[in-house]
Formats: C-alpha cells, structure tokens, sequence
C-alpha cells in the first residue's frame, strides 16, 4: 500500500498532467469543467483558484481517484459546491448549467464578501458560506443484491460473494468480482472484464 507521502507525490504529477492536457487542448488556457470560466493559474488562494476534480465523484468510485481520465480542471468554488454529486446533476442541462453558474458567483461573492469582513474586523463572527448551509440532496444509496444482481460467486476470483455490494455504475456486477477496481490491472496492463471504461460507454470488457 502506498505512503501518504507517495500518493500526494503521485496526485502532484497527476494534477500538473492534467493541466497540461487541459493547455494542450485551449491554446495555453485552463478552464473549469463545470462552469467553463478560464481559471487565472497564478491564484494561489480565493474561490477561483485551480482545484482538480473527480468526473466520477470518489465516494462514488474510489478505485478512480488516481486515474488521469477521470480528472478535470475546476475552479475552488465549483468543486465545493459541487460536492459528492454527479456532473449531470450540476450542469447536465443548459438549465441546470446556467443555474450552476449563478450559484457559483453567488458562494464566489459570499466569501470574498466574508474576507473583507475579516480582513476590517477579523474578530467579527463568521458567516457560512452557501454551499455550507445547503441543504443536502445526496440520493439514497442503492446496492445490487446476491443471487438477484449477481451470482454467489465472482466469475473471476471464484470467492464467495457478500449479500449485498455498494452501487457503483461503472461496475458490471454479473462479472466483476466485488471490490472497486481499475479498469486495467496495474501489473498485467489487461483490461479486467465487468468494468466499464470509457464511463458511459456501455463497453464493460467482455
């Protein structure tokens, strides 16, 4: 298992790959997945400043989290409010996208509102910003079920199978054995079978 100081090393090198992709893409500039203002890379603090996003929210997929495919460039706001929701949830529509937006500016405003505060009278109470105050709309966990969505045993290791396994949509379950995975092993390079990559692309490697 990798050190803490390795994955921040190896999350280091991921982030600055995809900046450079994301460069490569629009002449030099950066932009954020999910309200597509250009993020200005010299701020090193503030609510436009680069974060790195997951496509495939971690709590959702977390054997994605150190997969370049599924990392986007986001400004701090953004990411913050978007939280552990799916991008369709956010900006899937132009309605829901112009909304977004609009939210964005208004928790963007909240905290630099809240800095000046601070920066006058730093002994002042503090206010929440918006998306600490929202209320949550995360949907009900759902989970495949043995024997209904899968067989009691992996087609692929042959272990017993628990009664239930978390949701995860990128998980073929009649065929992927249970625990999150990468799409590819990472000694063998082989694609594993039951799960899909590109997400959204139905192919599961079978």
């Amino acid at each position: 298992m990798a050190t803490d100081r390795e994955r921040g090393y190896r999350w280091k090198k991921l982030s600055e790959a995809v900046v450079r992709r994301e460069k490569g893409k629009y002449d030099g500039k950066v932009f954020c997945h999910l309200c597509r203002r250009e993020i200005d890379l010299s701020l090193k603090s503030g609510p436009w400043r680069l974060e790195i996003d997951h496509i495939i929210p971690r709590s959702q997929s977390p054997a994605l989290e150190m997969i370049l495919e599924n990392l986007a460039t986001s400004c701090r706001t953004c990411n913050r409010l978007r939280g552990d929701r799916s991008v369709d949830e956010c900006v899937g529509t132009p309605q829901l996208h112009e909304q977004f937006v609009i939210l964005s500016q208004s928790n963007a405003d909240s905290w630099e509102a809240r800095k000046r505060a601070e920066a006058i009278a730093p002994k002042a109470p503090k206010t929440k910003l918006w998306s600490e105050t929202a209320v949550s709309t995360s949907p009900v966990v759902k989970r495949y079920v043995r024997d209904v969505d899968y067989g009691r045993f992996s087609p692929i290791t042959g272990t017993e199978r628990p009664e239930t396994l978390p949701f995860r949509p990128h998980i073929n379950p009649a065929w992927a054995p249970w625990g999150d995975e990468t799409p590819y092993d990472e000694w063998t390079g082989q694609r594993r079978p039951g799960i899909e990559w590109p997400p959204g692309s139905g192919d599961y490697g079978l």
